[in-house]
């Protein structure tokens, strides 16, 4: 009767996430994109290891925020990933220092295909080369915890 009661709760815990089908845990996604000189989306690629295991291209748009109270640059970003599995969108606000460090984070908006339920949030961190003319090379890391059920 002990070993039942110590099974309850983790019963419960997998029934609230969706037990054994469907995707849980922790995901890394590691982006290189390209803000081309004079603006425009920022396009590039993608690939996420983890809970999510898929590679495609991305898609950015943004929205230039008010400066933080440090002076740094700030910007509401929409990015859509590709992947051969489906669409993930997820959104998040940027913080870009002068030295060209980035950090924010993240939260799935919606998905389609496999990630059509997919939840999740987490931490983003980056880098950003300012180019000539406005153009910009990004390289960024976004690492946090997912769920959802895999749609089959």
């Amino acid at each position: 009767m002990k070993r039942l009661a110590a099974l309850v709760p983790l019963l419960a815990l997998a029934a609230a996430c969706g037990g054994s089908d469907g995707i849980h845990g922790t995901t890394r996604l590691t982006a290189r994109a390209h803000l081309p000189a004079g603006g425009g989306p920022i396009t590039g690629t993608f690939r996420a290891t983890g809970a999510v295991d898929d590679s495609g291209t991305l898609l950015d748009t943004f929205k230039v925020l008010p400066k933080s109270p440090a002076g740094d640059d700030r910007a509401r970003v929409e990015r859509s990933l590709h992947g051969r599995k489906g669409t993930i969108r997820i959104g998040f606000v940027l913080t870009v220092t002068k030295s060209g460090k980035a950090s924010g984070h993240w939260q799935i908006q919606s998905g389609t295909g496999d990630y059509a339920k997919l939840r999740g949030s987490g931490h983003y961190a980056g880098h950003v080369d300012f180019l000539a003319h406005g153009a910009e090379n990004i390289r960024d890391t976004m690492a946090g915890v997912i769920g959802g059920p895999l749609e089959a």
